[in-house]
């Protein structure tokens, strides 16, 4: 009915005040048509050269002759490492790279949110990283997780509970490094009628099996979780991290393909974060850890890592805007920052805001929030370089079409304005991909979906400029550094 209206009713205008509202229907054609209006040439010549960069046949390159039209040169990279009193932000990173890369293994912690989650994108990143500096291992595994690994199958018992900075908050703020925390449960209740499962503690319970027919609980001395990697997957050194042991908890690991107990050991106590190497005789592509306590230690991960090299780490949590680390207790991040060795934080947040910052002032306190967020990390360990990437561009549906969302520029401004505030680098991807509205062209060519999710051939494309931005930023530091000698 309304549609009939909006086709036949112009618009008509009604005095406010000292001025004038215009009230307009959308017509049908508006309402139908999902089509973009506006081209983005840039974004296309990108993306061109992008997928060209990736094919190394001859006939490819010769197509980049008419890239050249709109081709920005800076826009691949678009990566900020100004000087600071004649240090750049990213100097501590690059001076661990050049000089222990080769001798021991520098950690990069890879945050954001869906983006990331299973290891998208951070994938990409860490085999460009490890082609050249080296490394194997896919770095830090989750217990548990909502998406699927691209790295790996995980098959954890049901009775793991995970807290996070986002939801399910820790009682103390003692997280992983990651933002997140496990704990097997003695007990798992299960509603038969709604065919579900709830993991919960049974201290806190207080139902009984009388007061609800549908209940039943299950009981667990344990909790398990079993790891097989995909093929070509390569790792030497296998460790755990965890903390608030108080009770003996032994460890049993298994080869599953064999069905063999390949070793056995007990957890040292201890109050604080601690990380557990396990003196495997070998290791397997399909293994099984079991824990066995009366009282579940804090969990917080798996490494599977070479002895040297570089490794990156996914730090991934769905729904995410990166605030939450906040609630990071900062003398534990700062003792996991240095225990593990992490050289350098990516910060790769904004997708979950774009679409409620709606005005300049909204703006100004995201800005705020990045720059809290950034200087937490700053002083659990001054040395720490850290690159902020900012936000990709994203689509809404608007008059009939999509579009870039009105305030992405200033929110790509807020995040740059808190880094620089902060000292630290900043990673234009708006500008990468081309701007406002270059998520249509990322769409059509089924990189990417409208929401700025990327398609497995979009985030390569990202990882990969990722590090060619960070490489070609080594690349300057180390030239500026024989420079010197």
């Amino acid at each position: 009915m309304l549609v009939g209206y909006s086709y036949f009713v112009p618009p008509f205008h009604i005095p406010v005040l000292n001025d004038t509202l215009t009230v307009k229907y959308m017509s049908l054609t508006e309402l139908t048509d999902f089509t973009p209006k506006k081209e983005n040439v840039v974004a296309d010549s990108l993306i061109d050269t992008y997928l060209t960069d990736q094919d190394s046949s001859l006939t490819s390159k010769m197509k980049r002759k008419t890239l050249s039209l709109y081709r920005d040169n800076s826009a691949l990279t678009k990566l900020y490492n100004q000087s600071i009193n004649g240090v750049c932000p990213l100097d501590n990173f690059f001076e661990a790279l050049s000089n222990n890369s080769d001798s021991s293994l520098i950690r990069i912690a890879h945050y954001g949110d869906s983006q990331l989650e299973g290891d998208r994108l951070t994938y990409y990143v860490r085999k460009k990283f490890q082609e050249k500096f080296g490394g194997v291992g896919v770095g830090f595994v989750p217990f548990t997780e909502q998406a699927d690994n691209m790295d790996y199958f995980r098959y954890p018992s049901r009775n793991w509970f995970r807290y996070t900075v986002f939801h399910n908050r820790y009682k103390n703020g003692n997280y992983g490094l990651s933002g997140t925390l496990f704990k097997f449960l003695q007990c798992v209740t299960d509603t038969i009628a709604g065919d579900s499962t709830n993991t919960e503690n049974p201290i806190n319970n207080s139902n009984s099996e009388s007061e609800n027919e549908n209940i039943t609980k299950s009981y667990f001395d344990r909790g398990t979780i079993s790891l097989k990697f995909l093929k070509n997957t390569v790792f030497n050194n296998v460790r755990l991290m965890y903390g608030n042991c108080e009770n003996k908890c032994i460890v049993n690991v298994y080869n599953n393909t064999t069905s063999t107990k390949i070793y056995s050991d007990s957890l040292p106590a201890t109050n604080t974060f601690k990380i557990f190497n396990f003196n495997l005789p070998s290791v397997s592509a399909n293994m099984k850890f079991e824990f066995i306590s009366s009282s579940s230690p804090d969990i917080y991960g798996l490494f599977f890592d070479g002895n040297k090299g570089i490794q990156v780490d996914n730090y991934a949590i769905r729904g995410h805007s990166g605030d939450g680390l906040m609630y990071f207790n900062p003398e534990y991040l700062a003792i996991q920052l240095k225990e593990t060795n992490t050289r350098l934080v990516i910060f790769q947040f904004g997708a979950n805001v774009v679409p409620y910052i709606k005005s300049d002032a909204m703006c100004l306190w995201l800005e705020d929030v990045y720059y809290k967020l950034f200087m937490h990390f700053k002083k659990a360990n001054p040395n720490l370089s850290i690159l902020v990437v900012g936000a990709g561009d994203m689509a809404t549906h608007y008059n009939g079409c999509y579009s870039s969302y009105t305030y992405l520029p200033k929110i790509r401004e807020a995040q740059k304005n808190a880094a620089s505030r902060a000292g630290c680098a900043f990673w234009d991807l708006l500008a990468v991909m081309g701007g406002t509205n270059s998520i249509l062209n990322w769409a059509q060519k089924k990189l990417a979906s409208y929401d700025g999710h990327y398609s497995p051939k979009g985030q390569d494309i990202i990882g990969s400029e990722l590090f060619k931005a960070i490489n070609e930023e080594y690349n300057m530091y180390i030239l500026q550094k024989k420079r010197k000698q």
